[in-house]
């Protein structure tokens, strides 16, 4: 306990040392050096009651480093050092935004004083850290969205700091599952939709302010984390004992939905990112078709075909009106080659019906010949002046 409240001590010199020299010594850049660090050092001194919370109640197998071995003495002390760490850390916290974005200081302190008690939590599990995470980042994103509306000081410097601080929190909650313990593929796939949420924000974030070079690299990061994403589900489903013929459509299902997401935020490439998600669809519904053939799939295949080659047609894309109809002439084939291996053809009853069918079709191609043929020549000058 004495080692946790000399850290508390350390973070309050550091915001006296900050406030001294911005009014003492009048020196703006080090005052605000040391209250970032002070800001910091918040979020340690809760990465340390977190220990303190676990240790009481729970026993496990691993040996953990001298900087992050932390046991309370007993429920009373611990509640002690929480009630302590409320008290000075909360108004460092505060002191500290209201000099980088007075307007929002109390806003963003609430939101990190509450993320910092996530810390508190006593479970290590992958999956409970993940959602956690995951929650905390979809409250800290909502936040940010509401307070850049009405406070101007968040699009400079500081207020840049800020935002970055809410994130503290959850980066060592994350970390810290990934350092101390076993990581599963809940835990990556959750860590990689945390990657993407983030990103997308920023991107969203850059798009409004023009700012085209940082939005490519942040279009690049979420392509790679949706990536990750689309294969952690896969990850989870092997996990889980889904069917394997489920496998391959719940990747293909993700990663196009998540690049559909994308081309809303991307302020350049957004068609491509749609012809990109269709092409991606199509051909993983064709791919599933091939490793697990039945009337399931083939039927999937159609549909998703049909849709894909529906929007194709609709944007004038070749790449995928063709992905489109490849996916819906592969079940199509399927169902034939079926039919054709019931069909007996020794049966006069087939014959017949073989006979009738020739018959229909010759008269049609008779009546109509000339203009399906007029209709398919246009239609293909048309074809060729699409998109690719």
């Amino acid at each position: 306990m004495s080692r946790y409240y000399t850290l508390i001590t350390y973070s309050g010199l550091l915001a006296a040392v900050g406030f001294i020299i911005g009014k003492v010594v009048q020196e703006n850049k080090g005052a605000r050096t040391f209250l970032a660090l002070a800001v910091c050092a918040v979020g340690v001194n809760y990465a340390v009651l977190g220990a303190m919370t676990y240790s009481i109640g729970n026993e496990n197998d691993v040996i953990y480093p001298t900087f992050a071995s932390w046991t309370a003495p007993g429920v009373v002390a611990l509640l002690a050092a929480l009630t302590a760490g409320l008290l000075i850390l909360t108004p460092i916290t505060y002191f500290a935004f209201s000099v980088f974005a007075r307007q929002s200081a109390k806003r963003f302190t609430m939101l990190y004083v509450a993320a910092n008690l996530a810390l508190l939590i006593p479970v290590r599990s992958s999956l409970a850290v993940g959602l956690i995470a995951l929650s905390l980042v979809i409250l800290v994103l909502r936040q940010i969205v509401a307070a850049r509306r009405i406070d101007s000081a968040l699009a400079t410097r500081e207020g840049h700091f800020v935002i970055a601080a809410q994130f503290l929190p959850v980066a060592i909650l994350v970390g810290r599952n990934f350092y101390f313990y076993a990581v599963d593929e809940f835990m990556l796939t959750l860590g990689a939709v945390i990657v993407y949420a983030v990103a997308r924000q920023i991107a969203i974030s850059a798009r409004l302010a023009g700012n085209n070079a940082s939005g490519s690299l942040l279009r690049i990061m979420q392509v790679l984390s949706a990536i990750a994403v689309a294969f952690g589900c896969a990850a989870i489903s092997v996990a889980t004992n889904v069917a394997d013929a489920l496998l391959i459509p719940l990747v293909s299902i993700v990663f196009s939905s998540l690049l559909i997401d994308i081309s809303l935020t991307s302020s350049t490439h957004d068609a491509g990112y749609r012809r990109t998600a269709a092409i991606v669809f199509a051909t993983g519904i064709t791919l599933n078709l091939f490793n697990h053939p039945g009337l399931a799939t083939a039927l999937i295949g159609i549909s998703a075909g049909l849709c894909v080659a529906v929007y194709g047609y609709s944007v004038e894309q070749k790449s995928v009106f063709v992905s489109g109809m490849v996916a819906l002439l592969s079940g199509i084939v399927y169902q034939l080659h079926d039919v054709v291996l019931m069909f007996d053809f020794g049966s006069w009853g087939s014959l017949a019906l073989v006979g009738v069918a020739a018959i229909v079709l010759g008269s049609l191609l008779e009546r109509y010949g000339l203009a399906l043929r007029n209709r398919a020549l246009a239609w293909r000058s048309q074809f060729a002046e699409w998109d690719y």
